[in-house]
């Protein structure tokens, strides 16, 4: 049946008490499948000479097959998923950069008075990491609970995957430090003076 279905009874019936037009035959193996294949042909000649063998197969073949269409959709998730991530990441980068340009004058304020610049991008890294931390637990304490939900449509994958998690931390994580650290260096390459008439 497809997959996710749950389990029906069955019943096991000789074909002399139920013939069939069509039956299908599974035969455990060792070793390869594909090298059983001729000799599995060559057993049922012997057999029945009349009774053709065909379709046969190797059981990582067959759910290959059967699951078609869930892998489908899970490629789907996988490029809807990318495309969610970078847009994410682009958006995270044009907030943050936002901000840290916003704070040009207070830069130049803490240049004028002596700050060095290294003092100034610790400040810079310290709030915007906290910030990025609380938006990190907030997404994946909702991300989360919400993934279990597509186990539904596709009950082959695992709710949660801790590489598909610390991925996306990680492309977050340095979206934001690249939004954080390019306009932050840019103010301070500008002079106090300049930095204070900045708008």
């Amino acid at each position: 049946n497809s997959i996710g279905s749950p389990p029906q009874p069955s019943l096991l019936l000789s074909l002399r008490q139920r013939p069939a037009r069509f039956v299908s035959l599974a035969v455990r193996t060792r070793g390869d499948p594909a090298e059983f294949g001729n000799a599995l042909v060559a057993t049922m000649h012997e057999i029945d000479a009349d009774t053709p063998l065909y379709w046969v197969r190797d059981y990582v073949d067959l759910v290959r097959d059967v699951t078609f269409g869930e892998r489908v959709v899970a490629r789907l998730f996988g490029v809807f998923g990318l495309v969610a991530l970078a847009l994410t990441a682009a958006g995270l980068y044009g907030v943050v950069a936002y901000h840290v340009g916003q704070r040009t004058r207070e830069i130049g304020v803490r240049r004028a008075l002596g700050a060095p610049g290294a003092s100034v991008l610790r400040e810079l890294f310290r709030r915007t990491g906290w910030q990025l931390a609380f938006g990190l637990v907030l997404g994946l304490g909702l991300g989360i609970p919400l993934t279990r939900l597509l186990t539904h449509a596709l009950p082959s994958i695992a709710a949660t995957s801790p590489g598909v998690i610390a991925g996306t931390l990680l492309v977050l994580g340095v979206a934001a430090m690249l939004a954080m650290l390019v306009p932050a260096r840019r103010a301070l390459r500008v002079a106090p003076l300049d930095a204070l008439r900045y708008e």
